[in-house]
């Protein structure tokens, strides 16, 4: 069945799902069922086109990370992409690590520190852009996550607020 180019979309008539395995850089998948392609939204999302169930399992590119460059507090080796970020936040815990990615934000405009859905999520918590604003809110944010979890989180905005800062390094 082709794609339907109607403004019409028709409902699905079963209810099973597939399992889609992605690249972490695709943009698109194409739904097995129509050949329709869906942004992607979410890991469990119908079909634009025709309402089939996309269930989508996204795999790290492994090559990237090093495994054993430091011990976490559990004893396991570290297991990271060992850039900048990586290598500032090694070996911390996660109250340093979220006071760490504190006080680098509170350096920086809100509109660099942190993405346009963040940054929304951030002004409804109502919480001020300072060192300790900031430090409170990803704290409540990250509240039952374990360590590995909250560090992970943090990295990832550091790491992403650095590329906004910098977009030529």
């Amino acid at each position: 069945m082709s794609k339907n180019n109607s403004s019409a979309k028709p409902t699905r008539r079963s209810t099973t799902a597939t399992i889609l395995t992605r690249d972490v850089h695709e943009r698109h998948l194409t739904c097995p069922e129509c050949g329709g392609k869906n942004g992607l939204h979410r890991l469990n999302q119908p079909c634009d086109w025709c309402g089939f169930t996309l269930s989508v399992r996204m795999f790290p590119d492994h090559s990237r990370y090093v495994r054993g460059l430091a011990v976490t507090a559990s004893g396991r080796d570290t297991y990271d992409i060992a850039d900048a970020t990586a290598d500032s936040l090694r070996g911390m815990g996660a109250g340093e690590v979220v006071d760490a990615t504190a006080a680098a934000l509170a350096q920086m405009p809100i509109e660099i520190g942190l993405s346009v859905k963040l940054g929304r999520q951030f002004k409804a918590a109502g919480f001020g852009w300072t060192e300790e604003g900031i430090g409170s809110w990803l704290d409540a944010r990250y509240e039952g996550r374990n360590p590995g979890m909250i560090r992970m989180n943090c990295g990832n905005i550091l790491r992403n607020s650095s590329k906004r800062a910098n977009p030529d390094a």
